[in-house]
Formats: C-alpha cells, sequence, structure tokens
C-alpha cells in the first residue's frame, strides 16, 4: 500500500509505501519504505527501510509507517509515525539531513504502548510546531499533543470525550489558525495552543477530511459532510475563519 506524502519547501515529495497489501498487518516480512520524489514526482528513490532503529531487534516484528511530515521551516528535517506490528506500539523516526540518515526518536509525554498509541492525525503548521492526535486506552478520548523539537518531547493541550469509533482525523493549518478535524467535528485551534473553539459538529453523521485543507476562499474554512446512514447524500458548508456566522 501506499500511505501518506508530503512536500517539502524545495519541491521534493516524500512517501511511505509498503510490501503489505493491508494497511494494518497482523505480520509483515518487511518494514515500511521512505522514498523522496523529485523532478514533480517522475524520479523516486528509497531513501530509508523501517527497522527497530532505536527500538531494539525484536524478532518478527517489522515496523510500519502511517504518516510523514516535513518541518516547513527546515526541509533537512523529516519525521516519520509509525508502528511496530504485534503490539501495534507507536513508534517515531527521524532524519536531520534531508532523508539521507534515520534515528529512532523515544518521545516523552505522550503514550507508547500498545492500545493508548493509536494516533489519528499527523502534522507540522507553519512555525515548525509537530502536532499529533492520539487516543486513551478505551478509544473513549482524543487528544491533541505538539511538539516544539521534531517529535522528541510531547505536550498535552487538549482533550474530549468521544465515541468508542472514530475514523477520519486531521490536523491541518489555514488563515492564521490551526484547524483538528476529528470524526464530528472541527476546532479551530489558537496559534499557541492553548485555546481549542469548537467551530463545527455534524451531529451524528461526520466531516469530510479532504475539503478541510483545501483554501477555496481567504476568509473562510470548507468541510464536507457525509451522510452515517446513507452513501448518496453528502454536503459541503463553509464557515467565515472568526467563526461569527
Amino acid at each position: 500500500y501506499a500511505q501518506d506524502i508530503d512536500i517539502d519547501s524545495a519541491g521534493n515529495y516524500w512517501a511511505i509505501t509498503s510490501d503489505e497489501a493491508d494497511a494494518n498487518p497482523v505480520s509483515t516480512t518487511l518494514g515500511s519504505r521512505i522514498w523522496k520524489g523529485t523532478e514533480n514526482g517522475r524520479v523516486w528513490t528509497q531513501k530509508f527501510l523501517l527497522g527497530q532503529d532505536g527500538f531494539g531487534v525484536i524478532v518478527g516484528r517489522k515496523p510500519q509507517a502511517w504518516n510523514i511530515a516535513v518541518n516547513p521551516t527546515n526541509s533537512n528535517i523529516i519525521v516519520v509515525h509509525g508502528s511496530e506490528t504485534i503490539t501495534n506500539g507507536t513508534r517515531f523516526w527521524r532524519s536531520i539531513d534531508g532523508g539521507e540518515t534515520w534515528t529512532g526518536v523515544v518521545p516523552t509525554g505522550i503514550s507508547t504502548n500498545s492500545v493508548a498509541g493509536r494516533v489519528r492525525a499527523f502534522g507540522y503548521n507553519a512555525a515548525g510546531v509537530l502536532s499529533i492526535s492520539q487516543s486513551n486506552n478505551a478509544n473513549t478520548e482524543q487528544r491533541f499533543h505538539d511538539s516544539a523539537d521534531n517529535g522528541s518531547t510531547w505536550t498535552q493541550r487538549f482533550a474530549f470525550s468521544s465515541g468508542t469509533t472514530v475514523h477520519q482525523q486531521m490536523i491541518f493549518d489555514a488563515e492564521g489558525y490551526d484547524w483538528w478535524l476529528t470524526e464530528d467535528r472541527l476546532y479551530r485551534v489558537s496559534p499557541d495552543h492553548l485555546t481549542f473553539t469548537l467551530a463545527a459538529q455534524a451531529s451524528v453523521d461526520f466531516l469530510s477530511s479532504e475539503l478541510t485543507a483545501i483554501n477555496v476562499e481567504a476568509g473562510y474554512v470548507y468541510l464536507g459532510i457525509d451522510c452515517a446512514a446513507c452513501a448518496t447524500i453528502h454536503s459541503i458548508y463553509k464557515r467565515p475563519i472568526d467563526l461569527s456566522t
């Protein structure tokens, strides 16, 4: 499968692939691969094959990667989030030299155990702060963490109670704010990550992550709402960034 992709300030693509057909394998023969794409994506070079670097060698546990992010303030810094396939424990890998070498990162301030390590969304904002959304053990609480040192140290900024099934999540920045989309709600997050304001909630339906990342119109955030009980009825809404109407 092909998983996540990001673009650095020089226009290079960074992508994750796996030899597994399933994005959630029970076992695997190889870890995920990190690729660099140049010439507008026409030429691809493998830069890293995930192993247990930084975590010790555990027989039969080959880590899979789910998210990749390039620091917009320093494109030499690339962080990958993933898990190993037996306990699904959260793992991070980082390059500080443009993908030439990689090191496993053992973070503080965030859970890395099997169930509580479930990560939903991951990415940098324009200021170079890395954010991540993570669930608790029972998957009934969603938590927003951030890191100012590229994934080494994490601080929980916000949490709320949720249902036990949370699928779509996304963290993105637009119009001077960070935005956290999590299933049926969208939060506007202040630049310092201290104030979380509910910008939209879709009752029993859920928000579509794709539209929120598109800057359709200055001063507005756009989002799609998919009907939870049907396959054909969908809506698109827009709301002013200041949430006035």
